[in-house]
């Protein structure tokens, strides 16, 4: 969609805490760590940061086993990140 050309994963590590809370109170948790999956440390240390410690061993310990995980999968998971992401800020605009 036209929302995931101008929205992207990566965004998150330029956004306000808020709306990264905002974000994260949005995503299920598959979604959230398939995303994850060879992101850049500055957008997993955004994410991380805004996360319960609880949340954050969670996510760290199912990363751990995700080893053959698709790009393709890793991509419709960022695009359905982005998509919140771009909903969130038209949201805040409107």
């Amino acid at each position: 969609s036209l929302l995931t050309r101008i929205y992207r994963f990566d965004d998150i590590a330029s956004l306000g805490k808020t709306v990264v809370q905002r974000v994260l109170g949005e995503i299920d948790s598959t979604n959230l760590t398939t995303a994850l999956f060879g992101a850049p440390q500055e957008v997993t240390d955004a994410i991380f940061s805004n996360l319960s410690k609880r949340a954050r061993q969670t996510i760290e310990e199912e990363m751990q086993f995700m080893s053959n995980m698709t790009e393709s999968r890793v991509q419709q998971a960022r695009d359905s990140i982005a998509e919140i992401i771009a909903k969130i800020d038209m949201e805040s605009e409107g």
